[in-house]
């Protein structure tokens, strides 16, 4: 569990700075970091669907009708970062979508008017970021704050590249964390696949 004072720790370090005590210290280095931290972790989050980092909800009535186009808007939930994926509450998670939508601003168009369904990523509490996460920020962080504290565009361009590098391997680890959805077959599938099966007995 980190705190957002570790975080900004973690990149100062990376810079060849000392630590901070707090954010909200009035010392050019705490201010620095208080600028900059929020748009590294929303950043990062917004980078890749992260497992830990997916919300789901159901918005149940239009919030209103766009000026023109689409039908009908939804507002986006307030803590999200980036929708995902939108479909009508009456269609089962693992359907086929024939949704159509567009994010727009802190809108969801659509042609729904009867409630849909809303899979996005939201802004997690840095206490409920994992820990592979943690290190992306902190490298997008320090990344962030090179220059303004150390004035090494050099320093800047590589910490650039090792941000690239930290989220590959962290979006890797990320992948291997949990399992895969099962889609469940039609009875029609199960009795082929069963028919197949006892054919290949006899082969």
């Amino acid at each position: 569990m980190s705190t957002d004072v570790q975080v900004c720790n973690m990149a100062l370090s990376r810079i060849g700075q000392g630590a901070i005590s707090s954010l909200s210290d009035i010392d050019n280095i705490s201010i620095t970091c208080n600028v900059h931290y929020q748009q590294a972790v929303d950043w990062v989050l917004r980078e890749r669907e992260w497992k830990d980092a997916k919300k789901r909800t159901s918005l149940s009535t239009p919030d209103g009708v766009p000026a023109f186009g689409w039908t009908q808007y939804y507002n986006v939930p307030t803590d999200s970062l980036r929708v995902l994926d939108v479909r009508a509450s009456s269609l089962e998670d693992y359907a086929e979508n024939d949704t159509m939508w567009s994010s727009e601003g802190d809108k969801i168009m659509c042609e729904v008017d009867d409630g849909i369904k809303v899979k996005y990523l939201y802004r997690m509490t840095v206490t409920d970021i994992p820990s592979h996460v943690i290190q992306v920020i902190s490298v997008k962080l320090a990344h962030l704050i090179c220059l303004p504290i150390t004035s090494s565009t050099k320093l800047r361009d590589d910490l650039y590249l090792e941000y690239k590098d930290q989220l590959k391997e962290a979006a890797a680890l990320d992948g291997m964390q949990g399992r895969s959805a099962v889609l469940r077959s039609s009875n029609l599938v199960k009795v082929r696949n069963q028919n197949q099966a006892l054919a290949t007995k006899y082969v």
